[in-house]
């Protein structure tokens, strides 16, 4: 690979102390505190190297990379944004985005990567309590 190749692995060590300073009361995530994101019913999707394609029932694709594919392969039961950060770090994920950034960066991705994929009719989230 050359340059370009995002290769690197996940850096959980940032990813667990971005949910650690959350936990703690010094960071939150983009949203709602509490917030529980789930995946819109009757989608369909596909791993594709590191993208994720994912198809309505009508049939138009989504092509998702970066934080919101990692985003979109973790989010398989209803999750709060710091679960999901939890999550991935937990396992490891692979997570090209993250390699140049900063813990509290890589927890702020996956807030807006939670957002994005809302705003794009393939997640919701539902208001806690």
């Amino acid at each position: 690979g050359g340059a370009g190749n995002d290769t690197a692995d996940y850096g959980a060590s940032a990813t667990a102390v971005v949910v650690d300073l959350v936990a703690r009361g010094f960071a939150a995530f983009t949203g709602e505190a509490g917030r529980r994101y789930r995946r819109v019913a009757g989608l369909v999707s596909r791993r594709l190297g590191t993208q994720e394609l994912v198809s309505d029932p009508d049939h138009r694709i989504a092509r998702l990379d970066g934080a919101a594919a990692t985003v979109w392969r973790t989010l398989v039961q209803p999750a709060r944004a710091d679960e999901v950060a939890a999550s991935i770090a937990s396992h490891g994920a692979s997570a090209p985005w993250a390699r140049r950034q900063t813990s509290l960066e890589a927890g702020r991705r996956v807030g807006d990567a939670l957002r994005a994929l809302e705003v794009s009719g393939l997640v919701f989230s539902d208001a806690p309590g």
